[in-house]
């Protein structure tokens, strides 16, 4: 009788260990997701509003002026745990919008938002919206996915402010 069950504990922890190892894998990449996530919108709402209050009253020749590249720089600085090269900005206001991936944005000297027309006048709306997308590394456990381009989710973080100064 004790021969018959010899190997079913190993068989039995095998067939248990493989359903809990994936789903303990899954719930930490949930877990990461959602922080690059609340860190992007986080970022996006404190960065627009510094564009807010540097609007109106910041336009030359005071030394307040924002450009782009300080928005983008707080916005990095911001996101910390997201590697700029993968982050998409689109900075938006009454004059038109300006989209770059945000390691290019931080080089950009142009105006945020624009004096051009009174685009940074007082009440204006201006838009900042960011998008990453985030890759999933559970497809390399299935072969025919592991070359796949697609094993990944795009999500996006935008705020809407009302320039105040």
């Amino acid at each position: 009788m004790r021969n018959r069950r010899r190997g079913s504990t190993l068989l039995e922890f095998t067939l248990t260990a493989i359903p809990v190892l994936f789903l303990s894998l899954s719930v930490v990449q949930c877990a990461l997701a959602m922080l690059e996530y609340d860190s992007m919108a986080n970022a996006v709402t404190v960065a627009a509003r510094y564009a807010a209050n540097h609007g109106a009253s910041c336009a030359s020749p005071n030394s307040c002026t924002v450009r782009i590249e300080d928005v983008a720089n707080l916005i990095a600085s911001t996101t910390w745990i997201i590697s700029n090269s993968t982050m998409s900005v689109t900075f938006t206001d009454p004059s038109g919008s300006t989209t770059c991936e945000l390691s290019v944005c931080e080089t950009n000297t142009a105006q945020f938002p624009s004096s051009t027309s009174g685009a940074n006048a007082v009440g204006n709306q201006i838009t900042i919206q960011v998008t990453h997308k985030i890759i999933n590394p559970l497809p390399m456990f299935w072969p025919p996915n592991a070359d796949a381009d697609d094993t990944g989710y795009t999500v996006g973080a935008g705020s809407v402010q009302a320039i105040q100064f």
